[in-house]
C-alpha cells in the first residue's frame, strides 16, 4: 500500500505532539490519521487524537541509533 506524497502532511507549525494531533483536525481536517513516530510519541499521539475525536493509528519507526 502506498500512501502516495500528495497524502502525506508534515505539521511544520506542531511543535508539541498535541498542537499536531488538533492541527490535523483544524488545520488539515483529516479525521482519520496515521502517525509515523517512535513508540512512545505513537502512544500519545493516539491517546490524544481519540481524545479530541480523531481515529488514529500509529506506525513505529526504526530506532536509527542502532545503524550510527
Amino acid at each position: 500500500m502506498n500512501a502516495g506524497s500528495s497524502r502525506i502532511f508534515l505539521d511544520y507549525a506542531g511543535f508539541r505532539t498535541l498542537d499536531s494531533v488538533v492541527r490535523a483536525k483544524e488545520i488539515f481536517g483529516q479525521v482519520n490519521i496515521t502517525v509515523i513516530s517512535q513508540k512512545f510519541h505513537n502512544e500519545r499521539a493516539i491517546y490524544l487524537a481519540e481524545k479530541n475525536g480523531i481515529s488514529a493509528i500509529g506506525f513505529n519507526a526504526r530506532d536509527l541509533t542502532r545503524f550510527m
